[in-house]
């Protein structure tokens, strides 16, 4: 999502799509879990990622 630029409607619609094997109860948690992750990423939840900090700064400089 932060390699690829996503925002606005397109992350929204990537995340729905990887919750389609996620059991329809659970959907909605997951979606918002996820949501709220990517507000609060920052430089010190990168490790493992395979995202640069320059590439986090240019995704949250993107986000509306």
């Amino acid at each position: 999502m932060i390699l690829n630029q996503l925002q606005g409607e397109f992350l929204k619609k990537y995340i729905f799509s990887e919750t389609l094997q996620i059991k329809e109860e659970e959907r909605a948690y997951y979606f918002e879990d996820v949501m709220e992750d990517l507000k609060e990423i920052d430089e010190s939840r990168l490790a493992g990622l395979g995202v640069t900090p320059d590439q986090l700064n240019l995704w949250k400089s993107v986000q509306s």
